[in-house]
């Protein structure tokens, strides 16, 4: 992470936070507006997921440890999902707040508008637009760092697993052999490679970097996502105020509730996307990215291999795969070559991390 980065994070997250704290404070204390409330939460809501950003980016790179094998780049899933479900609640005090405005017979006024209201709102417009300006050549070129590496590997694989499944039938090394073999694998890139396999140094620091790289750029494609949805609410917001304004105009003392209507829908559906894929990460699902039933036939497909069993793909954070299969194989096959062609499946299906347990058949 760069210090101009970080740097954009910091300024882009400090002005908004202090904008929504005055957004909200004019739109409550001052002119009961709810649609300037609305605005206001969503703001106060993106603050957070700046903060949440720069600590992760911040944390991404963080060594994996004893404690942490995969390291913490989940810190950023439970900060979207809390920031989430906090803007999902906000969202049902909003309703009920515009229920009452409309049931009750609590009309706004917007004669009572005065030029502080719109100096806010444009502000609002401002900062929302700066923010999509200072993120968007990331959000352009995100896609840019994919995983698109074609280099075949094989490895050195002296068992018939290739990774360790079971740490109790270690039990009779010695525990220094096995703090050392430990620590060997905690330095390899991504934290989980398998004991006794030699590291493949260069591909490992090319697709760690595109592992980096790419998740890196959707975070700040997110941002960039965010502040547009922002600038909306922002136009919204002085819309509303403007033709409210205007003599004459049919119910114009519920255009600001309309306003925050439309707002609180485009809250919700933002939270709800951002729940649910923080959800599904949680419950360990599938990445959608990554075609189940195809990588089962291409591994089927492999000379050799007689069946495929117990192929279980997650996500340990955004972008980051990890597979476990079970692959029975005739015993008189290649298995290494075997084993080399089942991982290059999941290589190039953009899952880089796969631990193979493998069973010989006499056929």
């Amino acid at each position: 992470m760069t210090d101009k980065e970080s740097i954009r994070l910091i300024l882009l997250g400090g002005l908004t936070f202090a904008f929504s704290v005055a957004e909200l404070f004019v739109g409550y204390a001052i002119y009961d507006s709810a649609a300037m409330m609305s605005d206001g939460i969503h703001n106060l809501s993106d603050a957070g997921s700046l903060a949440v950003a720069y600590i992760c980016r911040k944390r991404a790179n963080d060594p994996p440890s004893r404690e942490f094998t995969f390291g913490v780049g989940r810190l950023e899933v439970f900060g979207a999902l809390v920031n989430g479900i906090a803007l999902q609640t906000s969202t049902i005090f909003l309703v009920l707040d515009c229920l009452a405005k409309l049931l009750g017979g609590k009309e706004f006024d917007p004669d009572a508008l005065r030029s502080d209201y719109f100096i806010i709102a444009g502000l609002g417009l401002f900062l929302n637009t700066f923010g999509a300006w200072l993120f968007g050549g990331h959000a352009h070129h995100h896609h840019d760092h994919g995983h698109d590496h074609d280099h075949d590997h094989d490895h050195d694989l002296t068992s018939n697993q290739s990774h360790l499944h079971d740490p109790e039938s270690n039990l009779a090394h010695k525990q220094a052999d096995l703090d050392e073999e430990f620590d060997a694998l905690l330095k390899s890139p991504g934290g989980y490679g398998s004991f006794g396999e030699p590291a493949l140094e260069q591909e490992s620091v090319i697709q760690q970097h595109a592992h980096s790289h790419g998740h890196t750029d959707i975070n700040l494609h997110a941002v960039f996502m965010h502040s547009l949805a922002d600038a909306l609410s922002s136009v919204l917001v002085l819309l509303a105020g403007w033709l409210g304004q205007i003599p004459h105009m049919p119910i114009r003392q519920y255009y600001d509730v309309f306003a925050s209507v439309i707002i609180i829908v485009l809250m919700w559906v933002s939270a709800t996307g951002i729940v649910k894929s923080a959800g599904r990460l949680l419950l360990e699902a599938k990445p959608v990215r990554h075609s189940f039933s195809r990588i089962k036939m291409q591994c089927e497909d492999i000379d050799g291999v007689i069946g495929v069993h117990h192929l279980h793909i997650w996500e340990v954070m955004h972008g980051r795969s990890i597979a476990t299969v079970h692959v029975a194989m005739d015993n008189a096959a290649d298995h290494k070559q075997i084993l080399g062609s089942v991982q290059r499946v999941f290589h190039h299906n953009g899952v880089h991390n796969v631990t193979v347990q493998t069973e010989a058949i006499i056929a």
